[in-house]
């Protein structure tokens, strides 16, 4: 069960902060509530309880901003890790049914799972190309942080060539060489397969340049203020002795970030602004690895993700 499903809603007057900025927090209830109500529609007696969630990016979407919602709120530990754990499931099913669509039989029909439902869904190659390989890299950074090994194992089976074209061939270098290292943090947590770090660390920066993103300045600005700082992080994750300068790098990014979404009043409130996947991730890795903690108080980090202190 979600949080709003055993809460009444809030008063109307009540206010939560974000970004130092009070915020109607009936606003954001109501966003999990409609979310709830939808969701219901995949359970038993709903109009779509054989189709299921998978199928459609709208809710593996929908997860990655209600679960900052129900942080946002204060919600318990195991509803936020209901919504991250749905958006990964639905995800790699999405992705499931890509690669089938892509590399074998379009009208094939694959059955899953999702929280133990059954449900039966048509391969289709246009649910990853919606998400693009900019997007499969949140999918990555989110396993690392939950600490599934097999699904990031499953992800690294699928080749870079499915990727690309599953992406429709809208990525940029950029993208490609962000997924390359992603791949290669997996296969090393996976298979201890001692990827050439350097290397794929050198090629995200040097495919980071204004030429690489065709002038696309709005992308080159996201990608520097969101993405590349998780290459910088690994530097010093890889490096023997690297936690100062981790640390360091550590508060520039978390200044990325709020700079990237405190751009203008639009972007402040959009819930990928409440927590950062992304540097959560690292920090997990981070933690996980090298036995590092966070020196800095963030809004954008939520420590017990980090640990991995997943019961409350």
């Amino acid at each position: 069960m979600s949080l709003l499903m055993n809460t009444s809603k809030l008063d109307r007057q009540t206010e939560i902060c974000i970004h130092n900025k009070p915020l109607k927090a009936f606003i954001v209830q109501n966003d999990l509530i409609n979310f709830d109500e939808g969701w219901k529609t995949f359970l038993p007696g709903g109009v779509m309880e054989k189709k299921g969630p998978c199928g459609n990016s709208l809710w593996n979407n929908e997860l990655s901003r209600v679960a900052n919602d129900c942080m946002a709120l204060g919600g318990a530990r195991s509803d936020v890790l209901r919504y991250y754990h749905l958006m990964l499931d639905t995800w790699i099913v999405s992705v499931d049914l890509a690669h089938s669509a892509t590399f074998g039989c379009a009208d094939l029909e694959l059955e899953y799972q999702i929280e133990g439902r059954t449900y039966v869904n048509k391969a289709s190659p246009s649910l990853v190309s919606s998400l693009g390989l900019s997007g499969l890299s949140r999918i990555f950074v989110l396993a690392i942080l939950l600490r599934r090994t097999d699904d990031l194992r499953r992800l690294c089976e699928f080749d870079e060539d499915f990727y690309i074209k599953a992406s429709d061939m809208s990525s940029d270098p950029f993208d490609i060489a962000l997924h390359r290292l992603l791949k290669g943090v997996a296969l090393d947590i996976t298979k201890g397969a001692n990827s050439d770090m350097p290397k794929l660390l050198s090629e995200v920066v040097e495919s980071s340049t204004v030429e690489s993103f065709d002038g696309n300045m709005m992308r080159l600005e996201y990608c520097h203020s969101i993405w590349l700082p998780i290459a910088k992080l690994l530097s010093h994750i890889y490096t023997k002795d690297g936690e100062k300068a981790f640390q360091d790098e550590l508060q520039d990014s978390l200044q990325h970030h709020r700079a990237h979404y405190m751009m203008d009043e639009d972007c402040e409130l959009i819930s990928d602004s409440y927590r950062s996947l992304p540097l959560m991730a690292m920090c997990a890795l981070a933690h996980d690895v090298r036995g590092y903690g966070i020196d800095c108080s963030s809004e954008y980090l939520e420590e017990w993700l980090v640990k991995g202190k997943f019961s409350e």
